[in-house]
This record gives structure tokens, sequence and C-alpha cells, in this order.
């Protein structure tokens, strides 16, 4: 299967946005936003090891019918939910909160983010990478909690907004 990577997202798998804490990605509906960071966020709980991807968007339902659908559907489509690391060993567990990587014992964490659940961002450990899905409705209180709570060595927050 060819994966097409948008020329706006060139530079997040090519890497030059590696430096920079804050990522914004701002367009209309159907523009590949959600696609394109997904399938970042796929390679990356690939490739790297030990660390904890957050996707979050408002409310967690949200998340299980869109963000965690996004996931599945990109898993399936690209036949990895039928490798096995050892016999009876999936590569991927995938849960309505959560796809484990066997591989390299990456999670990547579906969670709601509004300010009822924030405060439970803090305890989570070795967050490199974190999305927030129609960004433009969250509260500043919960970036004043989730900026300094991913720390990890060149982490950072993707946002995707819509018009």
């Amino acid at each position: 299967m060819d994966i097409n990577i948008l020329k706006p997202f060139e530079p997040l798998f090519r890497g030059s946005l590696s430096d920079k804490r804050l990522i914004i990605f701002y367009g209309g509906r159907g523009g590949g936003k959600t696609d394109q960071i997904t399938l970042f966020l796929l390679y990356k709980a690939l490739t790297e090891k030990n660390i904890t991807i957050l996707v979050g968007r408002e409310f967690e339902k949200a998340n299980i019918n869109s963000l965690v659908s996004n996931f599945k559907r990109w898993i399936y489509a690209l036949n990895l939910d039928n490798v096995f690391l050892e016999q009876n060993v999936k590569l991927l567990k995938i849960t309505t909160q959560k796809i484990i990587c066997n591989a390299t014992n990456t999670d990547i964490l579906f969670l709601g983010i509004n300010h009822n659940s924030i405060m439970s961002i803090k305890s989570i450990p070795n967050i490199k990478y974190a999305w927030i899905e129609e960004a433009n409705y969250l509260k500043e209180q919960t970036y004043r909690i989730l900026t300094p709570t991913i720390i990890y060595q060149k982490s950072f927050i993707a946002q995707t907004s819509i018009k």
C-alpha cells in the first residue's frame, strides 16, 4: 500500500520540525490533518522505544468514535494487525483507550483532556509526543498543565485545528 505524505506534513516526517516545541496544523475539514498525524504517530510508536504518545480531544468519548477508529483503520489498511512478534504475541494490542506496541514498549494513550480530566495527565510518565485534535476548543488552563507535563527530550505537542 502506498502512503501519500501531503506536502504540508513533509517537514514533520523528515524530522525538520524536531526542534519545535509546539506544532500547529490548521485547515478545513477533509484536509488530511488527522490521517497524516495518525500515520506519523503510528510510525513513531513502531520505531521509538519506551515512550508514551498522548492523543487527546476535549472529551474522551469523541476519541473512541474518531481518533481510535482512525488509528485502527490505518493499522488494518497496513495489515499491522496480523503481525506477530512471537507465537501468540501480536505486534500491536488495541483497546478503546490505548494501543500498545509490543516491539518497542510504546503506548499510544487516548484521553479526554477537558478541564475535569487534565490533572490526570500529570501522572503519565515518558510522554514524548502529544497530539491535541481540534485544539481550538480547549481552554488556556489545559495548556498551562499540559505544556510542563510533556518534558521528554525533543518532545513536542502537535495541534490540529479547524477553520
